[in-house]
């Protein structure tokens, strides 16, 4: 399989495990981010419910292909399994840790057209919680359905 094919099953199959998160959320008991991201719109903008919740679902899920090409790339990179499995620990920690800051900066940018200033925004989040597992069996979800794809097949250039 050659590397851009690579990347395109990728950014697939984040955009997969990207629906499937929203949908798995609840069972941590978390509110569906893009619930929460659309009703966080509506109250700071004039965006429709319909809008909102488009909008909401249109940024998770690019988030989230964006996170199935670090996957891929990560594979491409790793010459084998413990530095591969390293990254992946790596970019679900980075992300849990900027989740909360990132998310309302977001937030503020799409449903008011403004940025906020940097006291406005939450703080990084350094706990071991429910997030940073959702985020650890969400990478693990992008990494497992690559190597189901390409364990029979050479990755080239």
């Amino acid at each position: 399989m050659s590397a851009i094919r690579l990347l395109i099953v990728a950014a697939a199959v984040g955009f997969f495990v990207g629906v499937v998160f929203i949908f798995v959320q609840p069972l941590f008991g978390m509110s569906p981010l893009t619930q929460r991201h659309a009703e966080a719109y509506m109250n700071l903008g004039s965006m429709s419910a319909g809008t909102a919740f488009t909008v909401a679902w249109a940024v998770h899920l690019f988030i989230s292909v964006c996170y199935g090409l670090a996957v891929g790339i990560a594979l491409l990179l790793s010459r084998n399994a413990i530095p591969f499995i390293i990254q992946l620990v790596v970019f679900a920690w980075v992300t849990t840790v900027i989740a909360p800051p990132a998310n309302a900066l977001l937030v503020r940018l799409i449903g008011s057209k403004s940025l906020p200033s940097p006291e406005q925004l939450p703080p990084l989040n350094f706990q071991l919680d429910a997030k940073l597992l959702l985020h650890i069996l969400f990478f693990a979800a992008i990494a497992a359905a690559l190597w189901v794809t390409c364990r029979d097949r050479q990755v080239s250039d």
